[in-house]
């Protein structure tokens, strides 16, 4: 029903398939910190220009991507993201240069605080 009443496609995947996109959700997470940022300070600059808030249309929404000079507001486009944040994204979920580091993975946040660098006894080599 959502697919063709608004063109979403919900899908959903396999328990353990997905780690890899979490460095996506970083990427997004990332940008939307930027982008919010951003939007502040244009709706401050926009207000103490015109003397009314911004109505957010298209135009303003570009603004905040692609910076305005009129309000003297840097766009964020090209600087929310650095090839760093790119490194540690992927690192942070294992992924190191060619190989996979999975002891890299901060796991603070983790209800199972499994460390992969132990071997876990399953009945198949319990003895």
């Amino acid at each position: 029903h959502a697919e063709s009443e608004y063109g979403i496609r919900i899908f959903t995947e396999e328990p353990n398939t997905s780690q890899f996109l979490q460095a996506l959700d970083q990427y997004n997470k990332k940008f939307h910190d930027s982008y919010q940022k951003t939007l502040h300070a244009y709706r401050m600059a926009y207000q103490q220009r015109h003397g009314k808030p911004p109505s957010m249309g298209l135009v303003d929404f570009f603004s905040i991507l692609s910076g305005s000079g009129e309000l003297n507001i840097p766009g964020m486009w090209f600087i929310w993201c650095d090839s760093i944040d790119v490194i540690n994204a992927w690192r942070k979920v294992g992924i190191c240069g060619n190989v996979l580091a999975p002891e890299g993975i901060c796991r603070d946040g983790f209800i199972d605080q499994h460390d992969p660098t132990v071997s876990r006894v399953t009945s198949a080599n319990a003895g």
